[in-house]
């Protein structure tokens, strides 16, 4: 196995492998949002995506546009970010506040472990976003 490649445990659901390294038995359930809450992520980072790909069609950026440079770092962050919690399945909040989706809301994490390895993955999800963002943004200004 590659160490990008996550395999999902049939019953649970449950990450086997977390961050390109495997992980012991009380941190299997790396992952706080449901296959719902990963779905809605998917669709509003790529739609996210489409405004930031039209603005830049339609409204070309020039040296004088800070307004315009500002928004579409913000789309291409906002669209990085929610994409990347759909792909990890961990939603940055909830990673911060220890807590995951559940059907009656948000439950805080029984093993403390999961919570800061979700803590961790929040914070490199944020950075990964950040970094993201700034090279689409640049390359867009570029064009």
């Amino acid at each position: 196995m590659n160490s990008s490649t996550k395999t999902l445990s049939p019953p649970l659901e449950t990450h086997l492998v977390f961050g390109g390294s495997s992980v012991d038995s009380s941190v299997e359930k790396i992952r706080n949002i449901s296959q719902t809450g990963m779905k809605n992520r998917r669709n509003i980072g790529l739609f996210l995506f489409l405004i930031a790909i039209l603005c830049v069609i339609f409204f070309p950026l020039d040296s004088q546009s800070v307004l315009g440079i500002c928004i579409l770092f913000g789309l291409f962050t906002g669209g990085t970010l929610t994409l990347l919690e759909s792909r990890t399945q961990v939603c940055v909040y909830h990673g911060f506040q220890g807590t995951h989706e559940s059907s009656s809301g948000m439950k805080k994490h029984d093993d403390v472990a999961v919570s800061e390895a979700c803590r961790r993955k929040s914070g490199l999800i944020i950075i990964q976003s950040v970094i993201s963002g700034l090279l689409l943004t640049l390359i867009s200004y570029m064009l």
